[in-house]
């Protein structure tokens, strides 16, 4: 009958289940100090003769669980008997061979399993889910990912993410398929582990929940490169314009992700889910963000804005009416939506122009309009009259006047003072 060995510290050779009973204090003191490779005092390993080869098993004592087993081979010159002596540690060194289960920790669930091949991993090995559902199945060769990866849905034979792995990284054609109820396929080519050359990438509609084609492009070791186009969850183009892939920004990457050393620059377009023109400006090589004169559209295709921006509106932006007449104009300090200063049209001609506060300038795409809600006069401002003349001057306080006023009346220029809007004597 096989018998399942452990050596104590003294050397002597015990039946496993004998030991288990008689000789409990010295076999926990043999398994806290025993060396197995550099694996800690947590994991032992133990052999079994069975039939005409040799069983390993390494067990975790924290859990009392097996942990891994399988079969190894018997070193040359020696029997199967003998090698039951060895202890943890020359067991361990020992070479698997032929198909090995690993066990999840705390637990007798199958993690993964595949074959040895004079100590190393050879061939397919297959990873599962705790309950037990097939997760992956990838190819070693020498003990390095090797060959074909497939990534399942769980619970099924349908494939999530297949192709192929060289030294133990992501190489050749991948295809990448979001949900099962989808035909929306991510795919293209990795080198060396990075995303290289032409792609098509799905991405999943918030709204719907289906997924659809929002990116056709190239990539350079995981980095946009190049000509690309972005899409619509409705097919109409989103975007178009060009990616810079930034290597040196690869040492310090902005917000800590690699991708965002994949920068937009030069000319681009922005589209409505209609296919008209939404805005269309520059980006920055250097910063990847928008940068120079851009110009905005109402969905009907008018121009709706135009202006400088640094990323966000900075200075001087005009706003139009669809009709072409000038709405409003604006200086952004690195708000878009708050306005530090405002020139103030009436009927395409401008009335005022001084400081404002918590006034806000937005487009509404339901309704395609512009909405400014109008911003409080404060600090200094000057009125025009209708024939563009100046006829008044003086400090605004949240839209009323206050302080001193320079102010044309009759033909002549005369002094009035307010107080948040009252008139009062001047002192």
């Amino acid at each position: 009958m096989s018998r399942l060995i452990v050596r104590n510290k003294s050397g002597s050779r015990v039946a496993f289940m004998s030991l288990l009973v008689l000789l409990l204090v010295p076999v926990f003191g043999a398994c806290e100090s025993t060396d197995e490779g550099g694996e800690g005092e947590r994991f032992v390993f133990e052999a079994e003769c069975r039939g005409n080869g040799l069983w390993l098993v390494k067990k975790d004592t924290k859990y009392d669980l097996i942990k891994e087993e399988g079969p190894a081979q018997v070193p040359p010159g020696k029997t199967c008997d003998e090698v039951e002596d060895y202890e943890s540690g020359g067991l361990a060194r020992l070479n698997r061979t032929g198909d090995w289960k690993v066990y999840f920790t705390e637990s007798t669930a199958l993690n993964w399993e595949g074959p040895y091949v004079d100590g190393k991993r050879q061939g397919v090995w297959k990873n599962y889910t705790s309950d037990g559902k097939l997760l992956k199945s990838v190819t070693y060769a020498n003990d390095k990912l090797n060959g074909q990866e497939i990534v399942y849905f769980p619970g099924t034979q349908e494939w999530k993410e297949r192709g192929d792995n060289v030294n133990a990284l992501r190489s050749g054609r991948w295809e990448i398929r979001h949900a099962l109820n989808s035909d929306c396929i991510s795919s293209g080519s990795f080198h060396e582990g990075y995303k290289s050359g032409e792609w098509e990438e799905c991405s999943r509609n918030e709204e719907t929940g289906k997924w659809f084609v929002s990116f056709k492009g190239n990539y350079s070791s995981g980095l946009r490169d190049g000509p690309v186009k972005l899409f619509h969850p409705n097919g109409e183009l989103l975007g178009e314009g060009n990616y810079y892939a930034d290597s040196a920004c690869l040492a310090n990457p902005p917000q800590g992700e690699r991708e965002n050393c994949g920068k937009r620059f030069g000319s681009w377009k922005i589209f409505f889910p209609d296919g008209n023109l939404a805005m269309e400006g520059q980006y920055s090589r250097e910063t990847g963000k928008r940068s120079g004169t851009w110009t905005e559209y109402y969905q009907t295709g008018e121009k709706m804005s135009s202006g400088n921006r640094e990323h966000t509106r900075m200075g001087w932006w005009t706003f139009w009416e669809k009709n072409g007449q000038v709405a409003a104009r604006f200086r952004f300090d690195g708000n878009d939506f708050s306005p530090v200063e405002w020139e103030q049209y009436e009927n395409g001609r401008m009335v005022g122009k001084g400081e404002v506060a918590a006034g806000l300038v937005q487009f509404d795409v339901k309704t395609d309009s512009l909405k400014i809600t109008w911003p409080r006069q404060n600090g200094m401002w000057t009125v025009y009259g209708p024939g563009g003349a100046k006829i008044a001057e003086g400090e605004m306080v949240m839209g009323k006047k206050n302080g001193e006023w320079k102010e044309l009346s009759g033909g002549s220029w005369r002094t009035n003072c307010y107080m948040i809007g009252m008139e009062r004597p001047c002192n």
